[in-house]
């Protein structure tokens, strides 16, 4: 707690879920779908970072964030090559976000959480054995909302955008990897069918370069989960359409089942 006041600082001091968007800092076991979103995935593999990052919440449900942390997810492909350079290593996040009772009622309140938040740093050279990736800029911005009880009790809406610049994470180091204008979305929409059936429907999109055409991969699906408590089982379907992949379309089926101790 600050000096006399009931407000309660958090800090997060080494390695910890990325703070930006809402879906990063999710757990597994809270996720309507086994997989993250096409640039979450893409972008920040692994989700989570090593740093420092401090939460302080404010009057009216909002919470204001900071953070100094390593520029690079704990699983970034060239983070992962053990060869990114020293320069640049550190990047700067910061996020304020509200929570809001929008209507009380008997079946479940109808709340709202909307954020935004950012990243401002580096992506280091990345060395090969016969090549160098230069040090590009990294830079985020992202704005969320998420809806419970939205249009009738147990109906939830999620959402998120981002815009940014990066290169795209490659384990092939080559000095034609220059930083590029990005974007993506992803966006969820569920049911719970009474206390041990849910339905979710997403689609989400990314677009590794503005600048250039056929670089949109978007993926759509459903997933139905069953459990509660200490245990889910989820059957998810996404379908995939990439126009920067050698195979264009493709379907993945996955089945899911998780216990909590």
């Amino acid at each position: 707690k600050l000096p006399d006041s009931n407000t309660k600082v958090e800090a997060m001091f080494g390695q910890f879920p990325m703070t930006l968007g809402y879906e990063l800092a999710r757990s597994d076991v809270d996720r309507e779908f086994p997989e993250r979103s096409i640039f979450n995935d893409t972008l920040f593999k692994g989700q989570r970072v090593r740093g420092l990052n401090v939460a302080v919440p404010v009057k009216g449900g909002v919470t204001v964030q900071a953070g100094l942390i390593d520029s690079l997810s704990t699983e970034d492909p060239e983070q992962l090559g053990y060869a990114p350079g020293g320069h640049g290593r550190l990047a700067f996040t910061g996020a304020i976000t509200r929570k809001k009772t929008l209507k009380k009622a008997e079946g479940g309140n109808t709340t709202m959480e909307y954020g935004l938040s950012g990243l401002e740093g580096k992506r280091p050279i990345f060395a090969g054995a016969n090549a160098i990736s230069p040090e590009v800029d990294r830079r985020y911005g992202e704005l969320h909302v998420n809806f419970q009880n939205l249009f009738a009790p147990g109906v939830d809406f999620k959402a998120e955008a981002m815009v940014g610049k990066d290169r795209v994470p490659n384990a092939n180091p080559a000095s034609a990897l220059p930083a590029t204008n990005m974007s993506g979305f992803s966006m969820i929409l569920g049911k719970k069918l009474g206390e041990m059936h849910r339905l979710d429907l997403k689609w989400d999109q990314f677009v590794s370069d503005l600048n250039a055409t056929h670089k949109t991969a978007n993926e759509r699906g459903f997933a139905y989960s069953y459990g509660q408590g200490n245990y889910k089982l989820t059957l998810s379907r996404d379908y995939a359409e990439d126009e920067n992949a050698s195979i264009g379309k493709y379907q993945v089926t996955t089945i899911r089942v998780q216990f909590k101790f």
